[in-house]
């Protein structure tokens, strides 16, 4: 059942509540009470990220090391579009999208390289080094100088 204008303007507004608290004690989800705002035409909050989630200094490293936003987002266990906007927020979007591969730094030596690559299929190869894109993978082993397997694309 949905509260009162006057009930709801009390939790969200006044006592700042967030969705789900509001979605708690009425039992439904916070996509609920958000339509029950906007029902209600009450403001909305502005969202705002944690940006003591990672610094732009620790975010720019990993980017310039070469992870994948995929990977970061492992490696500090947050949610990628989280990450994608702080991207934004901290005004690295278009660093991260214009930062060619081959200037990034890769974190493994040929020598290890070529023995996943040996004895791994290029799939498996791109998952174990972090590479998202057939042709990172090649452009990285060319980068290495290591042969490509018979029947790969050139």
């Amino acid at each position: 059942m949905r509260p009162s204008r006057k009930i709801l303007k009390y939790h969200y507004v006044t006592k700042h509540k967030t969705l789900e608290e509001i979605g708690n004690i009425y039992g439904v989800s916070k996509q609920c009470v958000l339509k029950w705002i906007d029902y209600y035409g009450l403001p909305r909050r502005k969202t705002s990220r944690n940006k003591s989630i990672i610094s732009k200094s620790q975010f720019k490293k990993y980017i310039d090391a070469g992870y994948s936003i995929h990977k970061i987002s492992t490696i500090i266990n947050v949610d990628q579009g989280t990450l994608w906007g702080l991207l934004s927020d901290y005004g690295l979007k278009n660093y991260y999208i214009r930062t060619p591969f081959k200037d990034r730094k890769l974190n493994i030596t040929k020598k290890e390289l070529q023995q996943i690559y040996d004895n791994h299929s290029v799939k498996d190869t791109m998952k174990l080094i972090n590479c998202n894109s057939n042709s990172y993978i090649y452009e990285i082993l060319d980068r290495y100088g290591i042969k490509r397997k018979r029947g790969t694309y050139k």
